[in-house]
């Protein structure tokens, strides 16, 4: 049985799949926003989409949550460290701190999604 990425998954979704695989996003090591291939990323995982047009993920390495739209392949850096700097800290979007948050899961009754963080040994919530 062939298992298939997430983002060959949303490739499907959008019509994008074929026989073979292709980059969708990212593909260069960092934590810089952008569109597609000139986004920055580190190792993606932990996807959850909340509407068509945003799906979010963890991105451990850099140790961030980050979205991307799969239209237009926005990739934007929500929560964590701008820098790719680990911490542990609570706070707003802009303060708080991850230390390899590595999935996720969105609560619909709540609104909130609650995360992974693995090497902080904890679950939090945004």
């Amino acid at each position: 049985m062939k298992v298939k990425s997430p983002l060959l998954i949303l490739g499907a979704i959008l019509g994008e799949c074929s026989d073979h695989v292709h980059t969708f996003a990212g593909g260069s090591v960092g934590v810089y926003d952008g569109f597609g291939t000139n986004a920055g990323m580190g190792s993606p995982g932990g996807f959850v989409q909340t509407s068509p047009t945003k799906i979010w993920f963890s991105d451990w390495f850099t140790h961030s949550i980050r979205t991307i739209d799969p239209y237009t392949k926005e990739i934007n850096s929500v929560v964590g460290s701008l820098s790719g700097l680990p911490g542990f800290a609570d706070g707003d979007a802009t303060t708080a701190r991850f230390l390899t948050p590595c999935g996720m899961v969105h609560s619909d009754l709540s609104q909130s999604m609650y995360i992974a963080d693995r090497d902080s040994h904890a679950i939090r919530v945004y």
